[in-house]
């Protein structure tokens, strides 16, 4: 049926070029792979803004054109007939919905400068506004994983002081970032955090040309985007574009966990102030993290924190995942900076929670089911911590359902048989989304002798969702990591 749905087909065509944010190639490459016909469902839907719905009427306006031209070709050629007319004008509207791609590139093309002329308008507004707030002090967070749960936790303390604004949930693109300060920047605000977004080469740089960092912030480095980066050596380089776009007398803050930033960092700020955090106890960190336990009945983490030998505070928080640590460790190095009391510190380490949908706790009183929602984690480091977190259940089923990790390269194979070596020897059921990349998890769980009969496989998430009911027990524990968007196969 869906094959002759003309209107879901051409809805399905605009929604694959919003998924992937406008960019033709992208958008022609995935329309080669799905020949622009929708499967059975959808996870999402068009977000409809004021460019897709131009773009969508433009399309349909040029589609009708076309059709209209080669009907009246017919009409003056062939027969003057009203009949052949409207039969040339249906056969036509109906064929060329299933090319409506050519259409929407099309028109895509043609508002290409129109579309760069607003854009730099409104970043060069942005930019205009925040020189007018000259003591305004900017944080950047940059990195392939952690920027979101870092911001959170520096948001929660720098609050405690200052009035401080922060970019919320996705909005970590030059575009996103300056419409946001035009709409939201006001004159008391003391503090902006920026949470930048990278996917190309020189995304970084073209944030820092807006937002300039007085104080930098490197969550880690990995393979997350290694698709549209190219390389890892890319994704380095652009990462680290956040120290070279600064403003004066700027410090460096950096996660001493991540192999790929403590291999490179000298490289990329050899004149700046650089400070580590760790939640290992990398020798690089001057902090320290002693006692860390889990609460598996109240899902709490707790660990005393020290400096060398002198204990600093015990902190217990409703973050489960162990990256909090490095992420409080970060925040007081930064608070201490800003001249934030240690009273101020605790305040706003005491109102910490989860973020939602990153190693999330819900737990169904009804069936007494905890399930930890991890489906905006899509990474490798992620995934080990996601991994790592469902093996302190002791005494529970643990279940992990997962379509896998996108955008991962030419790595995917070899990086989702270890997510499959991994879960071996933690999971007693794996739920697999059918895809790409699941078959590499599977033969990882095979390959290290888990029970092939406890690997359920789905042809979609909703298909998995519904047969939960079926699969789950009381006082299970289930993951749920990552979500599998609908513009990957």
């Amino acid at each position: 049926m869906n094959k002759l749905n003309i209107f879901r087909i051409i809805h399905y065509q605009h929604y694959l070029l919003q998924l992937e944010e406008y960019n033709l190639s992208r958008f022609l490459k995935v329309i080669k792979i799905t020949k622009g016909i929708p499967p059975k469902d959808l996870r999402k839907n068009i977000n409809p803004t004021l460019k897709i719905t131009l773009i969508i009427l433009l399309s349909l306006l040029l589609q009708l054109k076309i059709s209209i031209i080669i009907a009246l070709l017919f009409y003056f050629l062939i027969a003057k007939e009203l009949i052949i007319f409207t039969l040339i004008f249906l056969v036509f509207s109906f064929i060329f919905s299933y090319i409506h791609f050519i259409f929407i590139s099309t028109i895509v093309f043609i508002l290409s400068p129109l579309d760069y002329f607003i854009k730099e308008r409104i970043i060069a507004s942005a930019q205009k506004k925040l020189k007018s707030y000259p003591d305004l002090k900017i944080i950047g967070i940059a990195g392939s994983f952690g920027k979101t749960t870092f911001k959170e936790v520096l948001f929660n303390v720098l609050s405690e002081k200052y009035k401080v604004l922060k970019t919320p949930k996705n909005i970590n693109t030059p575009l996103g970032i300056s419409n946001f300060i035009l709409n939201n920047l006001e004159k008391d605000t003391k503090i902006f955090i920026v949470e930048m977004g990278e996917y190309y080469k020189g995304d970084i740089k073209n944030i820092c040309r807006i937002t300039p960092p007085d104080i930098i912030v490197i969550t880690g480095i990995n393979e997350a985007h290694l698709e549209k980066m190219g390389s890892l050596d890319t994704t380095i380089s652009t990462i680290f574009e956040i120290a070279d776009n600064y403003k004066k007398e700027a410090t460096v803050f950096m996660n001493a966990d991540s192999k790929l930033v403590v291999e490179n960092y000298e490289k990329y700020t050899e004149s700046k102030k650089t400070v580590f955090f760790s939640s290992h106890n990398n020798k690089l960190s001057e902090y320290e993290s002693k006692n860390v336990q889990f609460d598996e009945t109240n899902l709490s983490l707790s660990f005393d924190l020290y400096f060398g030998n002198k204990l600093i505070t015990k902190i217990t928080t409703l973050v489960l995942g162990e990256y909090i640590i490095g992420d409080i460790i970060g925040t007081l190095q930064i608070a201490k900076l800003m001249e934030i009391s240690e009273e101020e510190i605790k305040k706003g380490l005491a109102k910490l929670k989860p973020v939602n949908h990153r190693l999330e706790p819900i737990i169904n009183k009804n069936t007494q089911v905890t399930v930890i929602d991890d489906s905006y984690n899509g990474n490798p480091d992620g995934v080990e911590e996601a991994i790592k977190l469902l093996a302190k259940f002791k005494d529970k089923r643990k279940i992990y359902l997962t379509p896998g990790l996108v955008e991962t390269g030419e790595r995917k194979e070899e990086i989702h048989y270890n997510i499959g070596k991994r879960l071996s020897v933690v999971a007693d059921i794996v739920i697999l989304i059918k895809n790409s990349v699941t078959p590499f998890i599977a033969k990882g769980l095979k390959d290290n002798k888990f029970p092939e009969k406890n690997i359920i496989l789905f042809e979609t998430v909703k298909e998995a969702h519904d047969s939960l009911s079926g699969i789950l027990k009381s006082k299970d524990v289930i993951l749920f990591q990552n979500d599998w968007p609908d513009n990957y196969f």
